[in-house]
């Protein structure tokens, strides 16, 4: 009797947790480049605290569509790693866009009551007179975010689930051609088809994340346009 096929999963092995890094590395080095794009650049310290709230999210945000993934297999057709890859479709497009708004709606009720740190976004006090980062201030903006972004993760897991019956039709689909090759199957969810959606997705976060210098008098540059690092420690 042949042994049934073994369906894609997506902890239960080393490959799985390589092919995840890999992702975390490409995409994050996505950031890096667009940070040298940028005219004028924000100082190395000012990117690194906005790369690591994005960081720290996207380490919620994941796990959230783990358990969403690995609960939807439980309860439907298809494997963990179609519904991952499917419900991080949703989140790219749908998701991005609640937690913007979320966003939004914290700034616009933090600057109605007074607290500063919560006001505007990547601000962490590098354009006060000293120049000088409040880590606190980050912090909060980064917890805050991360919140925020699992909320928008567990809307999107919610509106899959609403759906499941028809979309059981479709994570079938995306199985089929990878039958009997559950590590191809975990490459192509988990690698080849969300670097573009990721790096987006990253980018698209990175400019409402990070703040404008709109409003600010700004001081000390350098001749490449980049703020000087040092007014920031």
């Amino acid at each position: 009797m042949t042994p049934s096929p073994q369906p894609c999963t997506l902890l239960n092995n080393t490959f799985g947790v390589l092919v995840q890094l890999l992702l975390a590395l490409i995409c994050f080095s996505s950031l890096l480049i667009k940070w040298q794009l940028e005219i004028p650049r924000r100082s190395t310290v000012v990117w690194v605290l906005d790369s690591a709230k994005q960081g720290f999210s996207a380490l919620c945000a994941h796990g959230t569509a783990l358990v969403v993934a690995m609960f939807m297999n439980q309860d439907s057709r298809g494997s963990q790693c179609s519904w991952y890859f499917l419900i991080f479709c949703v989140d790219t497009s749908v998701g991005v866009t609640i937690a913007y708004l979320l966003l939004k709606t914290v700034e616009h009720f933090a600057g109605r009551a007074g607290w500063e740190t919560l006001e505007k976004s990547g601000d962490y006090g590098q354009f006060t007179a000293g120049h000088e980062i409040r880590f606190r201030v980050w912090g909060l903006q980064m917890v805050v975010w991360c919140f925020l972004t699992v909320l928008a993760r567990m809307c999107c897991g919610l509106l899959v689930w609403l759906s499941q019956e028809p979309l059981s039709d479709l994570v079938i689909l995306v199985d089929r051609p990878f039958e009997g090759n559950p590590a191809v199957m975990l490459a192509v969810v988990m690698l080849v088809g969300p670097i573009g959606m990721n790096v987006v997705q990253l980018w698209v976060q990175d400019n409402f994340l990070k703040t404008s210098n709109k409003g600010y008098h700004l001081v000390d540059h350098d001749s490449s346009g980049a703020f000087d690092g040092a007014d920031c420690l």
